[in-house]
């Protein structure tokens, strides 16, 4: 739901080329995967798209239309839009319908981790986004990967926060805020909101409700920690462990095994093709920087390229890196989009970055 309403929104211009693209693309049955597939669905009966009809919240459009009020899902959109327009001139489908899915997958874990910011209404909250910086150092361990890892967890904390954000407003707006220490023990003990082991799940969320409390003295506050730890506890998968998990899909985090729980950013050939057709235009030429500049004000990607890049991770208390550090990660990078044909470097050491061409 929540791409179908980026990508079925009118800006001003309709809806995205993407989900015409898509359609266009899935109804094409000259691929061998099609011709293999095609039989097995003989007889079947097209499952419909039921959607409720009411965009997400985080995808308001503001007043006047032109765009989205929150600045990343604007982002994304763009990413979506531009993809678009050079995936209909590549001409392979298949391959076109995995790097598509690859963006997806990239924007729900951008927006994921950046919802947060939607319920912080400080001015810092407004206009911040979780930075992600991505490594390209060949050794494990060494102080990008470190730092990258420091972003990471920057991710995790922020899901945390928006649990605790949606469902203290979900509490507020359905049972209001009027709580008191013995109502907060009733509602525990007789509302039912677990799935399995409910004896046992009651028992705990009410010790996660006084520990809480007795903690912070704040029922309210506490009722809603309470309720957020809870109802993980009753989750088959935490959401931070879904983002982790689309994340390793999508070629995105590293160490690719799935049990490794210390995560850096490191995309893939594949990723790194995606995210920067996503914000380049054909037949344009630019510069590292500048590239990065775009990353990072899209989707809230740090390379090291940019002079402030170190300011930006020193405030949100990210200092394993040094400015040497990251000056190094940057000619990684350039290797390695040299590597899959998007950067030249020239004779005067410059290197820059375009689409490779499809003619």
């Amino acid at each position: 739901l929540f791409l179908y309403y980026l990508l079925e929104a009118d800006l001003g211009n309709g809806s995205s080329p993407m989900l015409d693209l898509v359609k266009e693309l899935l109804a094409d049955t000259s691929d061998e995967v099609t011709a293999a597939t095609l039989p097995l669905l003989e007889g079947s009966e097209d499952l419909p798209f039921d959607n409720d009809g009411e965009r997400p919240e985080s995808l308001r459009i503001r007043k006047g239309g032109g765009e989205f009020t929150c600045s990343v899902v604007n982002g994304l959109r763009r990413g979506f839009d531009q993809l678009a327009l050079h995936e209909k001139e590549r001409g392979s489908k298949l391959y076109s319908l995995r790097r598509i899915a690859t963006f997806a997958c990239f924007s729900v874990y951008t927006h994921l981790i950046n919802r947060s910011f939607d319920y912080e209404t400080s001015k810092a909250g407004r206009i911040s986004r979780t930075p992600m910086l991505l490594d390209f150092s060949v050794r494990d361990g060494g102080p990008v990967g470190i730092a990258s890892h420091a972003t990471y967890n920057l991710g995790k904390n922020s899901i945390e926060r928006l649990l605790v954000h949606g469902i203290g407003k979900a509490i507020e707006s359905e049972l209001g805020t009027r709580w008191t220490e013995a109502k907060v023990l009733e509602f525990i003990q007789n509302e039912a909101i677990f799935k399995r082991d409910e004896k046992k799940k009651r028992k705990l969320y009410a010790n996660f409700f006084k520990s809480y409390y007795s903690d912070r003295g704040k029922v309210f506050e506490a009722f809603v920690l309470a309720t957020v730890d809870a109802i993980q506890e009753d989750l088959t998968a935490r959401p931070r462990e879904f983002a982790r998990s689309i994340g390793i899909r999508m070629g995105y985090l590293a160490p690719r095994a799935n049990r490794a729980e210390k995560k850096r950013y490191a995309p893939s050939p594949d990723l790194l093709e995606v995210l920067a057709s996503s914000v380049l235009a054909a037949d344009e030429v630019v510069t590292i920087e500048e590239l990065s500049r775009r990353w990072w004000k899209e989707y809230g990607i740090v390379t090291g390229a940019l002079p402030e890049d170190i300011t930006t991770l020193n405030a949100w208390e990210v200092h394993q890196a040094s400015k040497a550090d990251l000056v190094q990660n940057v000619e990684s990078l350039c290797g390695a989009l040299c590597q899959i044909g998007y950067a030249r470097r020239y004779a005067d050491g410059i290197a820059k970055v375009r689409l490779p061409s499809r003619k």
